[in-house]
């Protein structure tokens, strides 16, 4: 997986308005972002997998779980998360991106190893799958269709929510793989 060149993000940062410092909830004896860093970290190479968080409130937080656990971190823009994505992208020379929020412990490596597999394959801008339940998913994002949204965005603060830039099919070429339950 690592030849290809895709990055494993996982979007997280503190100060979330509906449930502040959601990362550091525990699971049972971890927190929710380390119970997933251990589900992502027994599937791919630490080397692809990314803390990519805001330049606010819990840099410490991320600073120590990245070396706790031996991934990258990196700390980008805290309204504009399109430039945090791609700034990531840029630094560490990924041509994809696998979004995986950190407050989602349950997203299902399987899955996003058969998401890689058909993005690349099939070339896509975007693939995603809506044949497993939230909380269990994630999504593949190319570089070259992340700077292609970052030029017709209107409100950049607003890009909390890339899905829905993604889902006009006139624009990029998408792909809803289907996932067997």
């Amino acid at each position: 997986m690592s030849k290809i060149k895709t990055g494993i993000f996982i979007i997280s940062r503190m100060n979330s308005s509906r449930l502040p410092g959601k990362a550091k909830i525990l699971i049972k004896e971890d927190s929710m972002i380390e119970f997933l860093f251990k589900r992502l970290s027994q599937n791919f190479d630490k080397n692809q997998i990314v803390i990519c968080t805001s330049n606010s409130k819990g840099k410490t937080f991320y600073k120590l779980l990245a070396k706790k656990y031996g991934v990258k971190l990196f700390i980008g823009s805290n309204k504009n998360v399109l430039k945090r994505i791609v700034d990531c992208m840029k630094k560490f020379n990924f041509r994809n991106f696998v979004r995986v929020t950190g407050d989602n412990p349950l997203t299902d490596p399987a899955a996003i190893k058969i998401l890689i597999k058909n993005h690349c394959k099939n070339k896509n801008d975007y693939t995603f799958t809506n044949s497993i339940p939230w909380g269990l998913k994630a999504e593949v994002f190319s570089f070259k269709a992340l700077k292609k949204c970052m030029k017709s965005i209107i409100d950049k603060n607003s890009t909390e929510y890339l899905t829905y830039y993604f889902k006009r099919k006139d624009k990029f070429k998408i792909q809803d793989v289907k996932l067997k339950k």
